[in-house]
This record gives structure tokens, C-alpha cells and sequence, in this order.
């Protein structure tokens, strides 16, 4: 039973590396309260995860009761995983990030050229705006 508990938290990591890689996955577009809590992929990610890894741990500690006492050792552990999942998305979500410069935004800047410019062709200046190249 160990190796299917680690099989389980192998595929919570494996879905929680790729929706934080590649974006969400499977986004769930139901009209609930909590659709971005406890319904989000990160959450659902590292409950599965923290279940599978958690119960394997149980498990392998030899402890009285089987495969129940070691699910429920794994639900323990999912909990507040899921929930930290949550807050953490949350706040990767509702960072505040300065905007993103335009071509107007440069414009009466001073510059440096880096590649020189060719009469019919396109060079390389460097500017700064905002305190940042």
C-alpha cells in the first residue's frame, strides 16, 4: 500500500509543478464562493500530494490499524497543506506589480546606443524609465 500512497503524492506534485509551470490546467468554471479557495488546482494539488505523501509516511511507520489509520494520517496532513496551498496562490495572485512601460512611456527619454544604427536598418539603445533599463 506504500508504493500506491506514493504514487498518489507523486501525481499531487506532478499536477502542482505543471499548473504552476504551464498555468491552470483545469480550470473550474463553476459560480462558487470558493471556486478560487478550496476548488482551485493548487489546493486540489497539494491535498493530493500531502495525502499521498503523508498516508505513505503513516504507513511505513508501522502503525496499528492499516490502511485507515494511514489515509487518515494522510488526511491530517492534507489539510493544512490545501489550505497553505490556498493562501500562497492567493497572494501570488493579488501581488501588485508596477505597469508595464510603453512605447509612449519612452518617448523624450534620454538613451544610450548599444548597437549602432544603420540608415535603413534598426539598432540597439538602452533607456531608463522608472529606474529600471
Amino acid at each position: 500500500m506504500d508504493v500506491l500512497f506514493l504514487i498518489i503524492g507523486g501525481l499531487g506534485v506532478l499536477v502542482l509543478a505543471l499548473s504552476l509551470l504551464i498555468g491552470d490546467l483545469l480550470h473550474f468554471d463553476i459560480d462558487h464562493p470558493d471556486a478560487g479557495g478550496v476548488f482551485s488546482l493548487p489546493a486540489i494539488a497539494g491535498f493530493v500530494g500531502a495525502f499521498g505523501f503523508g498516508a505513505a509516511i503513516v504507513s511505513a511507520l508501522g502503525v496499528p490499524g492499516g490502511t485507515a489509520v494511514a489515509a487518515a494520517g494522510g488526511v491530517v496532513a492534507a489539510v493544512p497543506t490545501a489550505w497553505l496551498a490556498t493562501r500562497l496562490a492567493r497572494m501570488a495572485m493579488n501581488m501588485r506589480t508596477d505597469g508595464t512601460p510603453t512605447q509612449r512611456d519612452m518617448i523624450g527619454t534620454t538613451g544610450v546606443v548599444v548597437t549602432p544604427i544603420t540608415v535603413n536598418g534598426f539598432g540597439e539603445v538602452r533607456i531608463s524609465s522608472a529606474g529600471s533599463r
